[in-house]
Order: C-alpha cells, then structure tokens, then sequence
C-alpha cells in the first residue's frame, strides 16, 4: 500500500529598504543599507493516503468433458477429486457412500458411490478393494438445472435446448439416448426408441457411465 506525502512550502520573503540619512550639503554621507529582512512561512498539506481493496483471486472452473472431470480421466483413479470439487463447491447436497449396484444384483460389479452436487452428479467406482476409480459424470434438471459453480462445460450443449438444435450440431440419436462428441443424454421424461420430436428438450447428459440401471 502506497502512501504519499505532498508538501507544499509557501515562501513570502519581505525587503525592506535601507533608510536614508539626511547630511549637509557640505558633508554628505554614503548611504547606508539595512540588512534584508526575511520570513519564511512553511505550511504542509494533509497527508493523503489512497487505499486499494486487493482482488479476489479467482477460483479456476471445474472443467467436466467428454474426456473426465477435473483433470482426472474416465475410468482412472479419482486420486484427490472429491477433496478438490469440495474445496471449490463445498460439500456435496448428497453422498451415498460406496454400497452395491442393484442393477449387478448377483455379479461381482464394485461398489459404487453417487456424489451430488444439487443438480450435478460424479460417479465413482471401486472394484476389488483398489482406489475408487472416476467411472462418470452427468447434469439433470431434477432440481431446475441447478449446476455448481465454478464449472466449465461445452458451451454449445445445454439443459432445456431443444432436440432440433442439438441435432444441428451434429447429434444422433441412438435408441433412447443422443451422443455427440463423447457426451450423451436424454430428452423428454419417457425413454423413447425413434428419434423424439424437434421440440423435445434436454434433460440430463454426461460422460462415462452413470451406473443408474437403464
């Protein structure tokens, strides 16, 4: 923090000149000079100090793709993530802890855990006693499309977006769900087998598996 001082100094310097002496006209004198007389009048100004609120740092996004979640992979160790999405987001709304899949009632499938963040959900699986690897992630409108932040995801696919735009971005359709580019969803509330209708909306997709039974 930088403080400045500005000093103004005000310098009034009188001069008084000598008097003279009066002589005959005989005996006339020199004159005579008096020393000059000064005064110095030395004022401050106030000092000012400016004082400048440091910027928050800014808290980098949460990047989710079709690629992982947060810099970790699909289907690689989760090492640090939940400590680290819950550094950015707080704790998760919901955690189901690791418990079996009914879906694999039966097999040998893992345990799984669900965390979620309202409306933003992370997968996580652990098979045979080894770290709890990232097996997905998806977004739902459940709770309005109520997403965490900071998160980064592509720009160009949204809930509540209808079939026909998604479509025109290059989506296909693939019994019940869309795929594009690695990340796939819904639309509509009821699983459908044919292409659904243009105005049919998005509500929910992901990367990974979800683990939720089909």
């Amino acid at each position: 923090m930088n403080r400045r001082a500005l000093s103004v100094v005000l310098v009034a310097l009188a001069l008084v000149a000598a008097a003279c002496s009066g002589g005959s006209k005989d005996d006339s004198e020199g004159d005579a000079s008096r020393p000059e007389d000064s005064t110095t009048l030395t004022t401050a100004a106030p000092t000012t100090t400016s004082t400048t609120a440091a910027a928050e740092p800014t808290q980098p996004s949460v990047v989710a793709d079709s690629s992982g979640l947060g810099g970790v992979a699909l289907s690689t160790p989760a090492g640090d993530l939940f400590d680290d999405l819950a550094a950015a987001w707080g704790p998760p709304t919901d955690d189901s802890g690791f418990i079996a899949n009914d879906c694999f009632e039966g097999q040998e499938a893992g345990l799984y855990r669900w965390l979620r963040w309202s409306d933003f959900v992370v997968v996580l699986l652990q098979e045979g006693g080894q770290d709890p690897g990232l097996l997905g992630w998806y977004v739902t409108s459940g709770n309005g499309g109520d997403l965490p932040d900071p998160l980064e995801i592509r720009a160009d696919v949204s809930l509540g977006m209808t079939w026909a735009d998604l479509e025109s971005r290059g989506a296909v359709w693939e019994y019940a769900l869309w795929s594009l580019d690695g990340l796939s969803g819904t639309v509509g509330n009821d699983l459908v087998a044919d292409s659904p209708p243009g105005d049919s909306v998005v509500t929910g997709f992901g990367a990974g598996a979800t683990g939720v039974c089909a």
